[in-house]
Parts: structure tokens; C-alpha cells; sequence
């Protein structure tokens, strides 16, 4: 059994990898920035206070683009390198999935969406006490930042900028995220304290905190728990990964046809139509759903174990 001594070592050196990686791999895209775009270099700093700017959003982009890469692909696989284990058996993807997992993570996704809701508009109602005003002020300051850049990610002009912005919110976040916090930080917190409960939670809750988007942190956190559970009950890192993608996706596609959902409108129109109960009944097929996603995973697990 790994000692937990053993564990926090490994951890720290993870922890290392990660920003080493995304500090070298984020000054890498700053650098390479003038000489891309259209921007100084004496600019290319400043970049994300301005991220309203049309001049600047396609150098954001691509220093996301890297940042994503640097902090969440390429740091699992130095460090399942680092352990001397093979990259793709210790990170659970050499498994393929089958189509009626596929049809169940949609599912999921749809079903799930006035729970979801529920917990972004409850989250976003966060007040501290005034002892704590100047926290607040900041929390809130960082939330209308990370509001202003999205925003300017998800104005889109045509197929081109579909694309971009899949790669940039869905494919790569998906792969990474899940690479990292599923893959190895769930996977190794397991193996310490052979409990997936507690594997799943504190990775859910780091995924969410990492974010720093505070007014949104509770559902993150349940999406963390859910990537997780899929983990868990899978023992296949791909069903992580396309959950997190369709869930990333969906949200890409649907701002780029319909424009940003107003949520708070929504849920208080639902309010006045009588939603608790549509919100109750929703979260118990939800419940339903995903039991039996469970079993079907444990199915494939024991027909591919006779196999």
C-alpha cells in the first residue's frame, strides 16, 4: 500500500511538472505572439486586459491554445514518463467506447441541464458577510473578467471561428482536464487511499478551484464529480473525455446559433411556471439515468474481462 508520505511526493512533483510546463510553454506563445499577429511586442503583455478588442482576441486565442497545453496536456504524460510507466495503459486509453456509452453521456448532458442551472443561478447568489467585503469585491472583480474574455471567445463570425473555438473550449480543455485531474490526480489519489469516493471529490474540487471563477465553483465542482464517477465506474478515461467535450460543445455550438442563454431569465420564468417540481422530476430521472449508466459500464467491464 502507498504511504501517504509517498503520495504527497509524487503529488508535489506533479504539481511541479505542471508549472514548469505551463509557465515555459505560456511564455513560449507571449514570445511567439508579435510575430503572428498584427500586435507590438511591447503589447503583447497586456493582452488579456484587453480582451473586448477585436485586435487581440485571435492572440488570446493562441496563448489559450497554449496554455491549455502546457498546464494540462503535456504535464500528465512527463509525469507518467517520470513514474516509468507507459503513458497510455497507466492513463487508461487504450480502451475503446461503445456507442451506447456515447448515447448515454448525451443523455446525461440533456437531463442534466435544469440541475445545472439551478446550481449556477444558487452559486452566483454568493454573499459574504462584510468582513469579508474586500474578498468579495476581489472574487467578484476576477468573475467579470473571466466573463469579459469568454464573451469575447464566443463571438463568432463564421464556421472558421466554430472550429477555432471547439478546438480552443472543447477538444483541447476536454483531453487535458481529464488528463490531469481524471487521469492522474484522481487515479493516484485512489491508489493511496483505496477509496474512489474521496478520489473522485478532491479532484472534482480541485478541477473547480483551479478555474478561479468562484461564482460558478458549485457546478463545476458537481461536473467534476460526474467526469469523475465516469472515471470511476468506467475504468476508461475516453468516457471523461467526451462527457467534459459534449458538455464544452454544446455551449460553443449554442452560443454560436442561438447566442449565450440568459439563465437567470430562464429560471425565473420556470419558477413562475411551477419548475420545483419540473426541477424534482428532472432530478430523479437524472438519478435513474445514471444508475443505469453505471451498470452498463460494469457490464462492459465484465464482458470485456471474459473476452
Amino acid at each position: 500500500m502507498k504511504t501517504f508520505q509517498d503520495i504527497v511526493s509524487k503529488l508535489l512533483i506533479l504539481l511541479g511538472i505542471c508549472l514548469v510546463a505551463g509557465s515555459v510553454i505560456s511564455l513560449l506563445s507571449i514570445f511567439l505572439v508579435p510575430y503572428i499577429f498584427d500586435i507590438p511586442s511591447d503589447s503583447a503583455q497586456d493582452i488579456f486586459n484587453h480582451a473586448s478588442n477585436p485586435m487581440y482576441i485571435g492572440a488570446l486565442k493562441f496563448i489559450q491554445l497554449f496554455n491549455s497545453i502546457g498546464l494540462f496536456v503535456i504535464p500528465p504524460f512527463l509525469y507518467v514518463l517520470f513514474i516509468k510507466e507507459k503513458p497510455l495503459e497507466f492513463l487508461n486509453l487504450k480502451k475503446s467506447v461503445h456507442i451506447r456509452t456515447l448515447i448515454f453521456l448525451g443523455l446525461i448532458y440533456v437531463i442534466s441541464i435544469p440541475a445545472m442551472e439551478w446550481l449556477i443561478t444558487f452559486n452566483s447568489k454568493l454573499d459574504l458577510p462584510d468582513s469579508l467585503i474586500q474578498l468579495e469585491q476581489w472574487m467578484k472583480a476576477a468573475e467579470e473578467r473571466a466573463a469579459e474574455v469568454t464573451k469575447a471567445f464566443l463571438a463568432m463570425n463564421g464556421i472558421g471561428d466554430l472550429v477555432i473555438n471547439l478546438i480552443i473550449i472543447a477538444v483541447i480543455p476536454a483531453i487535458g482536464e481529464e488528463l490531469l485531474f481524471r487521469g492522474v490526480l484522481q487515479r493516484q489519489i485512489n491508489i493511496w487511499s483505496k477509496n474512489g469516493h474521496l478520489a473522485v471529490w478532491v479532484a472534482a474540487f480541485v478541477f473547480s478551484a483551479i478555474h478561479l471563477q468562484f461564482y460558478g465553483f458549485l457546478p463545476r465542482l458537481i461536473l467534476g464529480a460526474l467526469f469523475g464517477y465516469f472515471y470511476l465506474w468506467s475504468n476508461n478515461l475516453w468516457v471523461p473525455i467526451i462527457a467534459h467535450f459534449i458538455n464544452n460543445a454544446s455551449a460553443v455550438i449554442i452560443s454560436y446559433y442561438m447566442g449565450s442563454p440568459e439563465t437567470d431569465i430562464q429560471l425565473e420564468a420556470m419558477n413562475r411556471d411551477g419548475s420545483e417540481m419540473y426541477l424534482i422530476i428532472s432530478l430523479v430521472v437524472l438519478f435513474l439515468t445514471l444508475k443505469r449508466f453505471r451498470e452498463n459500464l460494469r457490464g462492459e467491464i465484465v464482458h470485456k474481462e471474459i473476452e
